[in-house]
């Protein structure tokens, strides 16, 4: 079976330490934003954006290495994507977000605004994460309609679900969990087993 390409590799690269990027064209219109003709961000290969589905990448956005970016995800506005990341299904990226690791990212999250994300994470389920945030370390889940933001921190074997709301100073770490109704704000440490449900 012939793929449609949507897009394809440029002349202008970039590089980033010793990965050689191009910037994307569209060979196709893409939703109601992007047109054939339109340059968008770059990628190492064409391993890194796929071609089916919506999915696209605004100038301003790098991805390489083993990321993936595929379905109906959007990035815009200074993104960098790299190491295993896969971001998937109706994800919306933006605005200084820097991606790196094993992270997961898929089914409706919003992410953006100086964002961190770094090791094993997976983040997914219209969760919607935002300003001065940093998630980094191993087997972080992130999910259901939470929203964090604030310059929140989150690190190794942290689970947060429901409709929380996590807000401020706020640092989650060490077998911690989060999940339903809650509301944390202001200055905080939450860790070693600690439960709030």
């Amino acid at each position: 079976m012939n793929i449609i390409k949507k897009y394809e590799l440029t002349n202008n690269t970039i590089l980033l330490g010793n990965h050689t990027l191009y910037q994307i064209k569209a060979l196709i219109n893409i939703d109601n934003r992007v047109k054939k003709g339109d340059l968008g961000g770059y990628i190492e290969s064409e391993t890194n954006l796929s071609h089916d589905g919506e999915c696209w990448i605004d100038k301003g956005v790098f991805v390489y290495e083993n990321a993936l970016i595929k379905g109906n995800c959007q990035v815009y506005h200074f993104a960098d994507i790299h190491g295993n990341a896969v971001l998937d299904d109706d994800v919306r990226i933006y605005k200084f977000v820097d991606i790196s690791g094993d992270v997961k990212i898929h089914n409706n999250v919003s992410i953006g605004g100086n964002v961190q994300l770094n090791g094993k994470v997976e983040i997914y389920d219209h969760a919607c994460i935002g300003e001065n945030v940093i998630i980094y370390g191993k087997n972080i889940v992130i999910s259901g309609h939470c929203q964090i933001n604030g310059s929140v921190q989150i690190y190794d074997y942290v689970c947060i679900g429901g409709f929380c709301e996590i807000s401020g100073d706020i640092i989650l770490l060490d077998n911690c969990v989060v999940n339903g109704d809650i509301k944390l704000y202001g200055n905080e440490v939450i860790n070693g087993n600690e439960w709030r449900c």
